[in-house]
């Protein structure tokens, strides 16, 4: 028999099941992550290899592939990342189930499976239940299974073959050995090693995994001739990294539904053959950037979604922001000072959605001046720039006075009517709300918010980011749950305008001047990606934005010295030239009657000298003094300001302001 250098072993289920804690109680240790991807529309595959019990196992984990609900299409990229992952196949097929009723929806995630990888794949399969806690005492898992004639018919076709694991409360040394994880997983790696032998060491295969295995031997074969120093394993990884980037910069724009309906009446009218024929072409060519060719636009990644965070200092706006991203990106309670913010912006891939967060702390507060508004609305602009695809406008669960009610006109003052076709009002401090109340019936008992929330098209949510952190009793009250249904508005306004953003003359003017910056970095630095290059034009143009700043403040010091020097000078002509018995007069006309010895601010080399042989030094006015003080001074001031200004340009980080 054949022993494989490596033995595949793909994980299927549904979400929740445990296939990714499956695979880390097998290991020994954490090595998938687990509960990161709660959407059902995205999961992302990942391959891990482990040496357990002289054994190499590669486990494969596919978050929720099969999952009710996905669309055959939703389904395709993962299923070819999944294909990359276990070419040219996989030696064992784990179904990952949980020990609880088998409903309908269960056997259709069965179903599905093995519509895709046949009935050959049986051989291949064992059938894994978790949460083995709640399994009756005494009872053992061939028992349990004979209780469901559903699950019964699963596991005939998988030969009989099934194990049992909990990978909460079996880790420890169990009484009953049957309970134990260590017992199970000596027992499953011994099944694995039959079915293996029992297929000769062979794997399951089909067209797409044999077709996936053609095209990571030619990368592999590309890499060797370049990379001749690499090892065959490292030739492998690097081939597979190169075809998942490959997929994932074939992404290509997102198309809507509408967009595929006609792709598809298309082919079934005329049939594929048809393709041979066509060709794509592209209208609306102003949209494209500067410099970027039509192929560059295909190939690139999904559009990020722009979201601005609008709303009172205090309100929640960050800690809603790292709530949404499942980690602390924002900083929170940095800025006390009502005249201060520093707008930040964020990228992050949410359950497979790109999102840009733009916070905007306290920009709209009450008693701030339109002109401390302006600097941070430009900042603001740059940021999300050429417009927010949605406005998150940020209020606490708290009585809706006229304070609040400013701060949302001054914030539709400045984006214009349009911009509530892309606004969502966010409620945060969750607990505040009565129990059994949602947020629609909260917002029903003020006119205010009831007025605010129909002109935003009724969307409106609620969280709590201190309290609904932990799994609730309740779903409404839990983040998790708001995170999806938030996610979903978004989607939903974006697929209403048609993919479109907000956007007026501000947002366009800033995004011709970063576009123009743009040219200017693709011009000098040709290796750069499209990513690469627009971060560094926002940096720039934010750097030449606080440059002015900058430049503005220190002229200002520089005038007042130079207002002051004016003044001393004056004051010592009208001391000299007039007798005016002021306070000290008497002091200064003595210093005037005499000779003042000059500092080498005035005087040369050869004058110094001539104090050292006793010769007396030339008398200088008091306006010379003045002179040259105020020189010195202007000289001082200036230095002192270039050098903190050059300071300030070799720190400061535009991404990062708090650094």
């Amino acid at each position: 028999m054949e022993v494989p250098e490596t033995c595949k072993i793909v994980l299927l289920g549904k979400s929740g099941n445990g296939k990714s804690s499956l695979a880390n109680t097998i290991f020994g240790e954490t090595v998938f992550k687990v509960n990161h991807f709660n959407d059902k529309n995205k999961c992302v595959s990942r391959a891990e290899t482990r040496c357990i019990n002289g054994r190499s196992l590669t486990f494969i984990d596919t978050p929720g592939l099969f999952d009710p609900g996905k669309s055959e299409e939703d389904m395709k990229p993962e299923m070819m990342r999944c294909n990359i992952e276990c070419a040219p196949g996989p030696h064992v097929f784990l179904i990952v189930l949980k020990v609880e009723k088998f409903t309908e929806q269960e056997q259709s995630v069965i179903t599905r499976i093995f519509q895709h990888f046949s009935d050959d794949a049986l051989k291949h399969a064992v059938v894994v239940f978790t949460h083995g806690d709640q399994l009756p005492e005494q009872m053992k898992i061939e028992e349990y299974v004979g209780q469901s004639r559903g699950l019964k018919d699963l596991v005939e076709k998988c030969e009989g073959r099934c194990h049992i694991f909990d990978n909460k409360y079996w880790k420890g040394n169990q009484q009953d050995d049957y309970r134990s994880n260590q017992y199970q997983v000596e027992e499953l790696l011994n099944t694995i090693d039959t079915i293996v032998e029992e297929n000769a060491g062979g794997h399951y295969t089909n067209a797409e995994l044999q077709e996936m295995e053609i095209e990571i031997q030619k990368q592999e074969e590309r890499i060797r001739k370049s990379s001749q120093n690499l090892s065959q394993e490292q030739i492998r990884k690097q081939a597979i990294g190169t075809i998942i980037k490959k997929q994932l910069d074939s992404g290509v724009e997102k198309f809507t539904e509408q967009e595929k309906q006609i792709v598809e009446r298309f082919n079934d009218y005329f049939s594929e053959e048809a393709l041979k024929y066509a060709t794509v072409l592209f209208t609306h060519g102003d949209q494209l950037p500067e410099g970027q060719k039509i192929e560059d636009f295909v190939h690139q990644m999904p559009d990020t979604r722009r979201i601005v965070l609008l709303g009172k200092s205090g309100n929640g706006k960050s800690s809603l922001a790292n709530t949404i991203f499942g980690e602390t990106v924002f900083k929170v309670n940095h800025f006390n000072d009502k005249n201060k913010c520093v707008s930040r912006a964020e990228t992050r891939c949410i359950n497979g959605r790109s999102l840009t967060f733009i916070d905007t702390p306290g920009l709209f507060d009450p008693g701030k001046s339109e002109e401390d508004m302006k600097p941070e609305m430009m900042r603001c602009n740059i940021e999300c720039a050429p417009g927010p695809h949605v406005f998150l406008i940020v209020l606490k669960v708290e009585k809706f006075t006229e304070q609040e009610q400013s701060v949302i006109t001054r914030i539709f003052q400045h984006f214009s009517d349009d911009a509530l076709k892309h606004a969502v009002v966010v409620f945060t401090h969750g607990d505040q709300i009565p129990e059994q109340m949602k947020i629609e019936e909260y917002v029903g008992q003020s006119r205010g918010l009831k007025d605010l929330v129909e002109k935003c098209g009724g969307r409106c949510h609620i969280f709590d980011n201190k309290y609904w952190k932990g799994n609730q009793q309740d779903d409404y009250r839990s983040n998790q749950y708001q995170v999806e249904e938030l996610l979903n508005t978004i989607d939903t306004i974006v697929e209403e305008n048609a993919g479109g953003h907000y956007t007026n003359a501000e947002l366009q003017e800033m995004e011709i001047e970063i576009q123009k910056q743009e040219e200017r970095i693709r011009k000098s630095s040709q290796n750069l990606s499209q990513d690469q290059i627009r971060k560094q034009a926002i940096s720039t143009i934010i750097k030449k934005q606080l440059d002015s700043g900058v430049q503005f403040w220190k002229k200002c010091v520089v005038g007042l010295a130079v207002v002051t020097g004016i003044f001393a000078i004056v004051s010592a002509v009208l001391i000299t030239s007039k007798n005016v018995p002021l306070p000290g007069s008497e002091v200064v006309k003595s210093m005037t009657k005499k000779p003042i010895m000059a500092s080498p601010l005035v005087v040369g080399e050869e004058q110094l000298a001539d104090t050292a042989v006793g010769e007396e030094l030339p008398a200088v006015g008091m306006e010379q003094v003045a002179m040259a003080t105020e020189e010195r001074l202007q000289d001082g001031v200036e230095a002192i300001l270039n050098y903190l200004q050059d300071l300030f340009e070799k720190m400061y980080n535009p991404f990062d302001p708090f650094q």
